[in-house]
């Protein structure tokens, strides 16, 4: 065999082991980090809408509706085409302040695999609600 007909054998034989190498490594688990964001928004009815900032969220606009039981669902909506869906248990009542617990229930596209969970805390007057907690991405 000639120098040129091995030297092509042995590099079809890397791409091959080199493709089935990267077919069969298994996807980066998501790692888990900490999480701080403001959402600032305004109600009409019981429909809410907010404006994200903070990392690594900011950007995001949200909708989202809450019920008499101190229960909320949201979507956000965020750059690049993105959604991340998130719900609130209330825990202070519905009055002038506002706290309770949070947790991701899905997204797409980037935030495909997001999860986690925190608390809540904030007042009305203001419109702005901290959240913090823990997410896996």
């Amino acid at each position: 065999m000639s120098r040129r007909i091995v030297r092509r054998s042995l590099s079809a034989a890397a791409v091959c082991a080199l493709s089935a190498g990267l077919a069969a490594a298994p996807a980066m688990a998501a790692s888990s980090h900490k999480v701080s964001w403001k959402a600032k928004g305004g109600t009409e009815g019981n429909t809410l809408t907010m404006a994200i900032t903070g990392k690594p969220f900011s950007g995001c606009k949200g909708v989202g509706t809450f019920n008499a039981d101190q229960t909320s669902q949201y979507e956000w909506k965020c750059p690049g085409g993105s959604t991340v869906n998130i719900h609130l248990v209330g825990k202070c009542g519905l009055n002038e302040v506002q706290c309770g617990s949070w947790e991701f229930t899905g997204g797409s596209g980037k935030w495909k695999k997001l999860s986690g969970k925190g608390t809540f805390s904030g007042r009305l007057s203001t419109g702005v609600l901290t959240f913090k907690g823990t997410a896996k991405y």
